[in-house]
């Protein structure tokens, strides 16, 4: 609608070059070109409705991308998907409860006639939007939520991924998830795979749980721009990168970033 509402003029008013996807590659490649022509980096904004901004508050609605954050981790990150987030349009997911009837004559008679077992089934359908991993604590034997990833996905990885988990979908998390109260996923999954991880950076976060108290003592640390690389079906859960890892390369790349604090 911006777009309509102006009128460019060559050399006094014109708009800033723009690219309009969700794909990552296409992002990188737009990245490269900037970098290229002398520029800082990106600036990106969601097209979510009132993804608006705000002065002085950092949100996930708009997101400075630059080329050093890109290189700033050349470590990959082992992760296990424990919650994922339903989507919106071909990304749509959800949940089908069935009901089924169990007879119980054989087992109990009353003067009303036989009693009925009714056992609901949950069914998951569709492609989920976005997943919630987590790595691994091994000292205290949890897995700590440390970022969500719904980018760089095709649709048939997404489609491929989805129908692996859909059959591992749990009424409710597991005592040995660590997530914030803030983190509302969809659906809760065992923990069965462990996914390879590209991300930009890691940040400070006051939302996920990762490496919780051994870099700051009440906030965890996220990754910035994840992205799958492949599945690692040669590992376990408790094979995942572990709490002591992830701030172990969060110290490693804290002296090429300025800021490191993420909403």
């Amino acid at each position: 609608r911006l777009y309509d509402s102006f009128e460019e003029e060559p050399g006094f008013f014109q708009f800033a070059t723009a690219l309009t996807s969700n794909d990552l590659e296409e992002i990188q490649t737009f990245l490269n070109s900037a970098v290229s022509s002398s520029c800082e980096g990106l600036i990106i904004k969601t097209l979510d409705r009132d993804a608006t901004y705000e002065p002085s508050k950092r949100s996930l609605n708009w997101l400075k991308l630059k080329k050093d954050y890109m290189e700033s981790i050349g470590d990959t990150l082992d992760l296990v998907p424990i919650a994922a987030f339903h989507g919106r349009g071909k990304r749509t997911a959800f949940i089908l409860t069935l009901y089924v009837f169990l007879p119980l004559a054989h087992l109990c008679v009353s003067a009303l006639g036989s009693f009925v077992l009714m056992v609901p089934l949950c069914l998951s359908l569709g492609f989920y939007g976005a997943f919630l991993l987590a790595c691994y604590d091994e000292n205290n034997e949890e897995f700590q939520s440390i970022c969500k990833i719904g980018t760089g996905f095709s649709e048939a990885e997404l489609e491929e991924r989805s129908a692996s988990l859909r059959s591992k979908v749990i009424p409710e998390p597991k005592s040995y998830y660590r997530c914030s109260e803030m983190m509302k996923p969809d659906v809760w999954f065992e923990t069965t795979e462990v996914w390879e991880v590209k991300a930009a950076d890691l940040t400070i976060s006051p939302v996920h749980r990762a490496a919780i108290g051994i870099v700051d003592p009440d906030k965890g640390i996220s990754l910035r721009f994840p992205r799958l690389v492949r599945v690692r079906e040669d590992k376990t859960p408790e094979q995942a990168s572990s709490s002591e890892q992830v701030a172990e390369m969060y110290n490693a790349q804290k002296h090429n970033q300025t800021n490191n604090e993420d909403d």
